[in-house]
């Protein structure tokens, strides 16, 4: 979006699933029927597939940060990149851009329902021009993700 000599740059994403979800069946149900050998080829499956799909997410991330890169003006950069933030696709994406829930969140703030609700993995980053008034992920049921809402605002220089 141009306006008077302004841009802002927009990237929405939604990085390579870690494919945990559609494994969890096999697991439970080679618990629930006390099948160790099927329990221990579905955690050998979902351990491939994982390895599998953090290559992806890595790769997927270098375009994105590529893509953020090359652009000028100001940078929002929002989505689902099933990853948490102790990852190279967090850490790579994000580089020098800010973190509105570190910026202006509170509490534990995870988006992942699954997996005992621990894991952050939406994220909205930002460029150093703006500044996060408000960030919210409000439990609401349409999806196994919480949405992320972030109210920011541009500093006037």
């Amino acid at each position: 979006m141009v306006d008077n000599g302004w841009t802002l740059g927009i990237f929405t994403n939604h990085l390579q699933t870690t494919s945990v979800n559609s494994i969890k069946p096999r697991l439970y149900q080679a618990k629930e029927s006390m099948n160790s050998q099927e329990g221990t080829e579905a955690a050998f499956q979902l351990a491939f597939q994982m390895k599998k799909n953090f290559v992806l997410r890595a790769m997927q991330a270098d375009f994105v940060r590529q893509q953020i890169d090359n652009s000028t003006g100001d940078i929002i950069v929002c989505g689902d990149f099933n990853d948490t933030p102790a990852s190279y696709v967090y850490n790579h994406i994000k580089g020098n851009l800010t973190d509105g829930f570190r910026d202006s969140g509170s509490g534990f703030g995870y988006t992942f329902r699954e997996l005992k609700r621990i894991f952050r993995i939406d994220y909205i980053f930002y460029s150093g021009s703006f500044e996060g008034l408000r960030y919210d992920s409000p439990n609401l049921p349409w999806s196994d993700h919480k949405p992320v809402v972030c109210m920011i605002r541009k500093n006037v220089l």
